[in-house]
């Protein structure tokens, strides 16, 4: 077989390829012509190379009919020719190096200068810029982690979920953080783990999908947060013991003022009506009746001092008895209609308790005097499994919780925060159903003596 009849054949073949492949690339049907001409000649040579071994009986070519396909192999090789000219024509060619504009400038000394980490990625996850901050952050140089994908910045497993994540966004749209951020853990360089804040936005340049991730150390945020808390929670129990030692002091008092100055008047007041009805002295009988009316108006201060400083039916009678003295006192001084209702259940419950439970239950039945414009007022004590709870219900104006805020009285009274303080302190729980024009519930629960409870607080 003529090896020129074979080369220009594969020229024009490979003229066909290229065209066809050109067409499809560049979606234009131009290069198609070109394609079915060079096919068209190749099928024509091979036919008639078919033709001369049929007549012939074998495959084989004279040199005349070798130098009459010369021109074929030219036309080949200018074809040749032609398509590496066209394709140095049709490829894309190289953006030309553009000097930096004042924009790109600034945008870079604002990734350079900033103080969060600013990381981009592609729709792979591969890292495209990594700028000061974030290798100050994690450790890496830009150097290390450019290429590589930012799963190396992430802990499982988020590392090894974190090519699923972008996939599952890019197929369905739906974000979980993207456009919206959380918080996070991420890895440094040496493998520790610090907590962060990362913001993610998409972005497109020429038509390519790009993500910028923002990342913030909250790491001493963090530990500001638990030093104010340790802080608080300190000084929590600093001002729940000194409130507790100050209602021991006010017992104290109470007491001293019940067994010594209370059984002192009592008893004056007694030998004082002795001599009045054994008749001694009929010109001092209107002095002496002057002097026994103030010795009983003292008697009725210090019982009513020893009351505000330590209910002696509090550790005498119990919390139950306490609290029904104190709605009957509301209902005599205030005309309110009081109902208290006890279940009869045996509520063990130790002093410091007991006596935060007295006083807060007397402060909410005092609020609701001043402010609830109230007509009637349900109290109730009962036992509830292992605690004790109290009911304080009125029929007033209620308030709305948001703008109280259990902040402390202005008036420097006890206060719904101080309540809650003191109440959570103890291992208890202050639970507010309120809205306003529909009255107030407020409920006091504590364990009983012996009863294990973790710290809960309002609810």
């Amino acid at each position: 077989m003529s090896a020129i009849l074979l080369i220009s054949i594969m020229i024009r073949l490979v003229v066909f390829g290229w065209a066809v492949t050109m067409s499809r690339r560049l979606r234009d049907w131009r290069p198609l012509v070109l394609a079915a001409l060079f096919a068209l000649m190749a099928a024509q040579q091979i036919i008639a190379l078919s033709r001369a071994a049929g007549d012939a009986g074998q495959w084989a070519i004279t040199w005349t009919q070798t130098n009459h396909d010369l021109p074929g192999l030219i036309i080949s090789i200018a074809a040749l020719l032609t398509m590496f000219i066209l394709t140095r024509m049709f490829a894309p060619q190289p953006a030309a190096s553009q000097p930096p504009t004042q924009h790109d400038s600034q945008s870079q000394a604002i990734l350079n200068t900033a103080v969060d980490a600013m990381i981009t990625i592609d729709q792979r996850g591969i890292i495209e810029s990594f700028n000061p901050a974030a290798q100050r952050i994690f450790g890496y140089t830009a150097d290390e982690v450019v290429s590589q994908n930012v799963s190396i910045l992430m802990p499982p497993p988020d590392r090894d979920a974190h090519d699923r994540y972008i996939a599952d966004y890019i197929n369905t749209g739906h974000a979980k953080i993207i456009g919206i951020g959380r918080e996070v853990k991420a890895r440094r360089r040496d493998g520790s783990l610090f907590p962060a804040h990362l913001a993610v936005s998409e972005f497109t340049v020429e038509g390519r999908r790009r993500f910028v991730g923002v990342v913030r150390d909250l790491t001493d945020l963090k530990d500001a947060q638990q030093h104010r808390e340790t802080y608080e929670q300190r000084l929590r129990s600093l001002t729940s013991q000194l409130a507790l030692t100050e209602e021991r002091q006010r017992r104290e008092i109470a007491t001293e003022l019940h067994d010594q100055i209370g059984q002192h008047l009592a008893m004056t007041r007694i030998k004082l009506g002795q001599l009045l009805e054994a008749g001694v002295g009929t010109h001092f009988e209107t002095p002496l009746d002057e002097v026994r009316t103030l010795i009983e108006q003292s008697i009725q201060t210090t019982r009513s001092l020893m009351f505000e400083l330590g209910s002696p039916i509090l550790y005498e009678l119990g919390l139950e008895a306490a609290v029904e003295s104190l709605a009957e006192d509301v209902q005599t001084r205030h005309q309110l209609h009081t109902f208290f209702a006890d279940d009869g259940q045996p509520k063990p419950l130790n002093d410091d308790l007991r006596a935060v439970l007295f006083q807060s239950t007397r402060e909410l039945l005092n609020n609701v005097v001043k402010h609830a414009h109230a007509r009637r007022i349900r109290i109730s004590v009962e036992r509830a499994n292992q605690h004790v709870r109290i009911l304080v219900a009125d029929d007033g104006r209620g308030f709305d919780l948001p703008d109280t805020g259990l902040h402390a009285a202005r008036d420097g009274g006890f206060g719904l925060f101080n309540i809650n303080e003191r109440i959570t302190h103890l291992g208890g729980q202050l639970q507010i159903d309120t809205q306003p024009g529909q009255g107030a519930r407020i409920t006091l629960t504590a364990p009983l003596a012996g009863a294990a409870e973790p710290r809960h607080g309002v609810v």
